[in-house]
């Protein structure tokens, strides 16, 4: 027999209209009480600070705390049928059943959109549909453009042509670009920046490395130093700080531990290649001065030289 929920234990004693009422003022009593706020004033900062850090731990949907409130078999049970709903959650029918019928299905036409516009090189700001879209032009105007246009089984413009130095420099790190790979700079990578450059003029912000397999793309590069420097959000990257390595990344679909086994072997690329590489993490920039970030930099790289 499922068990009752606390709301239904209540419609049974009060009544469904007097449930309700009680239940309301349950909720906004439990909001007010569960924040950083209400801790602190309860207990002092110190205490208080560390109370709602270890609430926020218990309260995390993870493979240990499950395990931790059911016992190792029914929470592993239960943190496998989690995943799986998350998993289904992005299907067609998850969403049309979380959003409505209207809605799932924006949603779920949207994704697929951008898929194939990746697909058909549309997400590529170097592609024909881009130049056509971004500059308003039709794609044989946007393709006129190109050094390519009307060429038949003839070789390609810059063939053979002799390169300057410069331009190798270029075509090995990638072209520096002014803005950053992904759609929206976040204002922290662009401190993040500002910071490094301050202390290293010549410092490429965002370029393409060239490793064994594949072009990398990298946050920062220093040539002067051959120094790779990576900026890692909290959250996108996992901070082992702040997350345990079973906690579930709904937006990567990834484990923690699965998503510091991805960036270890892309940055082992990038060591394998002779370079060295710089983490700095977004919590840690909120609290690194300029000059403590500079010796930091220093440091890593005199021990490594």
């Amino acid at each position: 027999m499922k068990k009752k929920s606390l709301f239904e234990i209540w419609c049974d004693k009060y009544g469904n209209d007097l449930a309700i009422i009680k239940w309301n003022e349950y909720i906004e009593k439990q909001k007010k009480c569960n924040t950083k706020n209400t801790y602190i004033e309860k207990y002092g900062e110190e205490i208080g600070e560390k109370k709602w850090n270890e609430f926020i731990e218990k309260s995390k949907q993870t493979e240990l705390n499950m395990i931790k409130r059911y016992g190792e078999e029914t929470g592993k049970k239960k943190w496998n049928e989690y995943i799986q709903k998350h998993k289904k959650n992005q299907t067609l029918e998850g969403l049309i059943y979380h959003h409505g019928k209207e809605k799932g299905e924006l949603i779920y036409n949207n994704r697929v959109k951008k898929i194939k516009e990746a697909n058909r090189g549309e997400s590529n700001p170097m592609s024909i549909q881009s130049i056509s879209k971004r500059m308003n032009i039709t794609m044989e105007e946007a393709r006129k453009n190109t050094p390519c246009y009307n060429r038949k089984k003839e070789k390609h413009p810059l063939y053979n042509k002799k390169l300057t130095d410069e331009t190798k420099k270029k075509i090995s790190l990638g072209v520096q670009r002014s803005k950053p790979w992904g759609k929206k700079c976040k204002k922290q990578q662009s401190k993040c920046y500002e910071m490094v450059k301050k202390f290293f003029p010549n410092t490429i912000w965002e370029c393409s490395i060239k490793t064994e397999t594949k072009y990398r793309n990298v946050d920062m590069f220093i040539p002067d130093y051959n120094l790779i420097i990576e900026y890692y959000g909290d959250y996108w990257h996992m901070n082992p700080s702040r997350f345990n390595e079973n906690d579930y990344n709904n937006h990567l679909h990834l484990t923690a531990k699965e998503k510091w086994a991805y960036d270890e072997k892309r940055l082992n690329e990038l060591r394998q290649e002779g370079y060295d590489v710089f983490i700095i993490w977004e919590s840690d920039l909120k609290e690194i001065s300029e000059e403590k970030l500079y010796e930091s930099i220093k440091g890593f790289k005199t021990r490594k030289d």
